[in-house]
């Protein structure tokens, strides 16, 4: 009797996990038609220009995470920047 109950709750919770996942799709299609974005923002690229200028010039006197601090920008976006730069 235990197994016919395991195996029926276990059913049902795959049932359920179903729906969710479904109307999860559904609604992320459904914002999309609307024209919303999911995500983080972007940094623009402009500023992550303007922030690797203005490090080269200023390499010795301040460091990457003082000039991330000042633009307001994360170590990883400013490395990450760096490396496509670089290919």
């Amino acid at each position: 009797m235990s197994q016919l109950m395991l195996t029926i709750f276990s059913g049902m919770s795959q049932f359920e996990r179903d729906l969710i996942s479904e109307r999860t799709k559904i609604g992320l299609e459904s914002a999309r038609k609307r024209g919303r974005v999911g995500g983080r923002p972007k940094t623009k690229e402009s500023l992550l220009e303007y922030m690797y200028s203005e490090y080269e010039k200023n390499k010795v006197n301040i460091s990457v995470a003082k000039h991330c601090k000042l633009y307001n920008i994360s170590k990883s976006t400013f490395y990450n920047y760096l490396k496509r730069k670089k290919n």
